[in-house]
């Protein structure tokens, strides 16, 4: 891997923080679970668990992005066929999140009770 891949790479995070305002509230949460776990001092498996879940959030997130910007180059009309690949990424984006924010409140009730 080139070192310009890498480079490619941060752009697309930087306008994901820029110009998503999804990824920009994702990106706050996943500084919030480094707080909290820091503040916390969770376990070493409950860090990997809380990284691997902010990284499966993140980066479908900017995948779901990605997707949205392609379909809107094919075509900005309505299609039945577009809207339901959105509402598809969307929604596993979604299921990602609400899981990630259960096992969050799983590993971070006992510290807070």
């Amino acid at each position: 891997m080139k070192f310009k891949s890498f480079k490619h790479a941060f752009e697309g995070i930087v306008d994901g923080i820029k110009n998503e305002s999804n990824f920009k509230v994702m990106a706050i949460s996943f500084l919030l679970v480094l707080l909290l776990n820091v503040f916390f001092r969770v376990t070493r498996m409950e860090w990997v668990i809380t990284l691997l879940c902010s990284g499966v959030v993140l980066s479908s997130e900017l995948l779901n992005s990605a997707l949205e910007s392609t379909l809107d180059v094919y075509s900005k009309e309505h299609h039945i066929l577009i809207k339901n690949a959105k509402d598809f990424a969307a929604g596993a984006v979604l299921i990602m999140s609400v899981i990630s924010f259960v096992i969050a409140l799983i590993i971070y009730m006992p510290y807070m009770l």
